[in-house]
């Protein structure tokens, strides 16, 4: 039976200036030669003039930067607190790129503007998942605010384990008993990750190595056929890859604890990241059930 696939996908992207701008800016250098020779040719008067607007210039500029060091002050008040206490994310102003730094309690998925996928399954449920990834220079852009993360724990609301290389978010990370195991990281049947809620609802994180050599497509048959030998499923889950074939997700009915289990595969590199996430209608809370298919929505790679 083949799998069903969605094949669009949304992908934010910058805007790139075109080589229009080449002609345009040669322009603004004659413009500015031609202005700078008529004032040295101007009369006294002008002349009075162009510095009495350099001057006006000069002043706004320094009014802008006052009234910016002023809301910095009240950033870094509200960050570190009357007391000296720790906030709860980084907030930092760059003057020179005019952005702003990434912030621990936001996905930082969403702040990097990861690539995503938005997908209907038969059940008519609706779910976007990721499927780009986040560079390593833009989670250790937090290293320059002294946020610190760990393999363990969530930091603000975001979990990074650069050793397995992937982070994941999460909106309530205090209902979670997360676990590291850092034998994971070389055996695929040892999670690396789990988040357990009360319940027993939970996630995994696994890693394999890819030393057969097989594409993503490979790799989710021969584990939907796992699937089946192990008798967890009796019917062929919902798949969706993306564009780049390098992401699967799965959804599908768990015959072991008669719940819904997702599955998200991730290909990079010569490696195979899954985040395997299951509850139960009937006893999880509601808010633990978006917070968890959440988690394995957005569960991206470090690269």
């Amino acid at each position: 039976m083949d799998l069903p696939v969605n094949r669009e996908i949304r992908v934010l992207r910058g805007f790139l200036p075109g080589n229009s701008d080449v002609p345009a800016l040669s322009y603004i250098a004659q413009k500015s030669k031609v202005m700078a020779d008529e004032k040295y040719h101007a009369p006294p008067e002008v002349q009075i003039e162009i510095e009495k607007q350099k001057t006006k210039r000069f002043t706004s500029m320094l009014i802008f930067f006052g009234i910016l060091a002023v809301v910095s002050f009240v950033v870094i008040f509200q960050m570190v607190g009357p007391k000296g206490k720790g906030g709860k994310g980084s907030f930092n102003i760059d003057i020179k790129k005019g952005t702003f730094s990434f912030n621990v309690d936001q996905p930082i998925v969403e702040q990097a503007k990861t690539a995503t996928k938005s997908v209907e399954a038969p059940s008519g449920e609706r779910f976007e998942y990721t499927t780009g990834s986040v560079t390593r220079d833009q989670i250790h852009e937090f290293d320059e605010s002294g946020v610190q993360f760990f393999p363990d724990r969530f930091t603000g609301k975001n979990l990074v384990n650069e050793a397995a290389g992937f982070v994941v978010y999460a909106d309530h990370p205090n209902d979670w008993h997360v676990t590291y195991n850092q034998a994971g990281l070389d055996d695929p049947l040892t999670p690396i990750n789990t988040f357990m809620y009360s319940d027993g609802s939970h996630m995994n994180v696994t890693k394999e190595f890819n030393t057969g050599g097989m594409n993503l497509e490979q790799y989710v048959e021969a584990s939907i056929d796992n699937l089946f030998a192990a008798q967890l499923i009796t019917e062929e889950p919902y798949v969706s890859y993306s564009d780049d074939y390098n992401t699967a997700f799965l959804t599908f009915t768990n015959q072991y604890t008669n719940g819904v289990s997702f599955m998200k595969i991730i290909k990079g590199g010569n490696q195979f990241l899954v985040a395997s996430a299951n509850y139960n209608f009937s006893i999880t809370p509601k808010p633990v059930q978006e917070d968890l298919v959440n988690m394995v929505s957005d569960i991206t790679l470090i690269e």
